[in-house]
């Protein structure tokens, strides 16, 4: 069994070794309509899509950055009531100094 507090989201999740639901502990503000698999299912393809924003492999020291700061700027825009992703691309055109405008003008 696993409890699954996921970089991208404030919710928390259990879940067993076959990755099927057992219990959702919490809930952020755009999974709060969510129940079961569903559940689970919803915040694994949300977190997927910004851990694969570089695809597969390893990373560059900068995109590494980016990405953490870049979840770190979705969980509190959820936290906010926006539900907009904005996920990193390559080539990178989105700095540091970009998520941290965006993470500057939020509430928490």
């Amino acid at each position: 069994m696993t409890v699954w507090r996921p970089d991208t989201c404030d919710c928390v999740i259990e879940y067993n070794e076959n990755i099927n639901w057992i219990k959702s502990h919490e809930f952020c503000k755009l999974h709060k309509s969510k129940r079961g698999q569903n559940h689970l299912n919803q915040v694994i393809a949300q977190n997927q899509r910004f851990n694969l924003a570089f695809g597969r492999g390893d990373l560059l020291e900068e995109e590494r950055k980016i990405l953490i700061l870049s979840k770190r700027v979705n969980k509190l825009k959820i936290r906010s009531g926006d539900f907009t992703e904005d996920i990193p691309e390559r080539p990178i055109e989105m700095t540091i100094g970009f998520w941290e405008n965006i993470r500057s003008r939020l509430p928490f």
